[in-house]
């Protein structure tokens, strides 16, 4: 029996001291990257916190190329209404939600549309918009068109 409490023990500390951790005791990089939530860190649900501070380690590893390029999307992210926000986050989603093979067979028809030369692609996007009305059904979405393909701030 004392064998099972300490193994129950060893998994929950970890899990604990992640926990309730205030700003001041944040690494001075972690507290660097997570800066602008100094003000209302200690009243941060605890999950929300330990998700934080993962993604403070991960943006610790990018290059500075890579960092640059995730603050401009964080800004251009910042500048979308409410709205198209909320929008962009229920496409996410249902991203996420479609099977890996269906996603895997979009990201394939992305890359081969990415790999046209730009008249082809525009003319693609003309003859869908003319066939389709511009509508697609919910979690598809055409190469090239906003908010589709890879690179696109909802995936």
């Amino acid at each position: 029996m004392k064998s099972y409490a300490a193994i129950l023990l060893a998994l929950a500390l970890p899990a604990l001291s992640a926990q309730a951790q205030p700003w001041t005791e944040l690494t001075p990089e972690e507290q660097s990257a997570l800066q602008p939530l100094a003000g209302e860190w200690d009243q941060l649900p605890d999950e929300r916190k330990q998700r934080l501070r993962r993604g403070a380690d991960r943006w610790q590893s990018l290059t500075p190329d890579e960092k640059s390029r995730a603050q401009e999307r964080m800004e251009r992210w910042k500048s979308l209404p409410p709205e198209k926000r909320e929008q962009l986050r229920e496409k996410r989603e249902r991203w996420k939600s479609l099977p890996p093979e269906k996603r895997e067979r979009l990201l394939e028809r992305y890359d081969r549309f990415q790999s046209l030369p730009p008249e082809r692609q525009e003319r693609l996007r003309e003859r869908f918009q003319r066939e389709s009305g511009g509508t697609l059904p919910p979690g598809d979405c055409v190469p090239g068109t906003p908010g589709c393909g890879p690179s696109a701030p909802d995936q």
